[in-house]
C-alpha cells in the first residue's frame, strides 16, 4: 500500500512538473507549486527527467560510435581486397589506405592507430568480399553504401590511375553493394575526371548524370533526386570526418547545378 501511495505521489509529481513547464499564470496553482513538498516532488522528477534523457543520449552516441566502427571496417577490409586484387600488396598501396584516413578525413592518434591495426589484421586473413559487401547491403542505408563507393574509388584512383584488377573489385563491390548503374555510373564519372587523373574535367551535366541538350525540369528533377542521395546529413551518424568529406561532394553535385542554371539563364 505504501508503494502504491509513493507511485502515486510520483505521478502527481510528474503532474506537476508538466504544470510547472507550461509556465501557468494562474496564482493560485503558482503557490502551491511554491510550496515546500511540491517543489520537492517537482526537483526529483525534474532531476530523473534529465538523468533518463542523459541516459538516452549516451546509449545514442554509443549507436553511432559503433555505426562509424563498423563503416571503417568494411572500408578497411574492401580496401585491402582490393590492394591483394593482383596478388602483391606493395608498401606503397597499403600507405595509400592510411593516407586516405590521415589526410582526406583528418584522423589522428588512436583514430589513426585503430585503422592501422584494421589495415593488419585484414592483411594477415583472407577477405571475403561477397560476405562483407552482403553483411554492409543489409545493414547500412543507401547513402551510407554510397559514400563507400566514393571512398573506395578515391583511394583506387590516389595514383591518378583505375588499375584493371581495382577496376574489378570496384565493379564487383558495387553489384554487391546495390548501387544503381546509374549512380555507378555517376560516381565513376565525377570520379575519374579532373586534375590528377589524366583526363578533362567532366561537365556539369556529367556531373548531375542528364544529357547535354537537357530541359530544365529534367535538370531540377535529377538534382533534387541527387540531393535526397548525397546530402551530408545522410551520412553524419558516421562521424564528422566522414560527414565532411559527404559534403565536400555534395558540393561537386551543388556547384555543377548552380554552374549549369546560369550558363542556360535558369532561375
Amino acid at each position: 500500500m505504501e508503494r502504491e501511495d509513493g507511485e502515486s505521489r510520483y505521478q502527481a509529481g510528474i503532474k506537476l512538473l508538466q504544470a510547472k513547464k507550461a509556465i501557468p499564470r494562474n496564482k493560485r496553482l503558482l503557490k502551491y507549486l511554491s510550496e515546500p513538498l511540491s517543489s520537492r516532488l517537482i526537483t526529483k522528477c525534474e532531476n530523473d527527467f534529465i538523468i533518463d534523457q542523459k541516459s538516452k543520449m549516451a546509449e545514442k552516441a554509443m549507436d553511432y560510435v559503433e555505426e562509424e566502427l563498423y563503416f571503417v571496417a568494411s572500408l578497411v577490409g574492401i580496401l585491402t581486397a582490393m590492394i591483394r586484387a593482383d596478388g602483391d600488396v606493395r608498401k606503397e598501396e597499403v600507405a595509400t589506405i592510411r593516407r586516405f584516413f590521415s589526410e582526406r578525413l583528418g584522423y589522428r592518434g588512436e583514430s589513426l592507430e585503430i585503422v592501422r591495426d584494421l589495415i593488419k589484421q585484414f592483411l594477415h586473413q583472407q577477405v571475403d568480399l561477397d560476405s562483407l559487401c552482403a553483411d554492409v547491403a543489409r545493414r547500412a542505408e543507401y547513402a551510407t553504401r554510397l559514400l563507400l563507393v566514393e571512398c573506395l574509388l578515391d583511394v583506387a584512383l590516389a595514383d591518378g590511375h583505375l588499375h584493371p584488377q581495382e577496376q574489378m573489385v570496384f565493379d564487383r563491390c558495387v553489384g554487391l553493394l546495390g548501387i544503381s548503374a546509374a549512380d555507378a555510373v555517376n560516381i565513376r564519372t565525377r570520379g575519374t575526371a579532373g586534375p590528377g587523373t589524366g583526363t578533362r574535367r567532366c561537365s556539369d551535366c556529367e556531373v548531375l548524370g542528364v544529357p547535354a541538350d537537357v530541359d530544365e525540369g529534367t535538370v531540377k528533377k535529377a538534382y533534387r533526386e541527387l540531393v535526397k542521395k548525397y546530402h551530408p546529413d545522410r551520412v553524419s551518424h558516421l562521424g564528422e570526418e566522414f560527414r565532411e568529406l559527404a559534403h565536400k561532394k555534395f558540393l561537386e553535385i551543388q556547384n555543377a547545378y548552380d554552374r549549369l542554371c546560369k550558363s542556360r539563364g535558369w532561375s
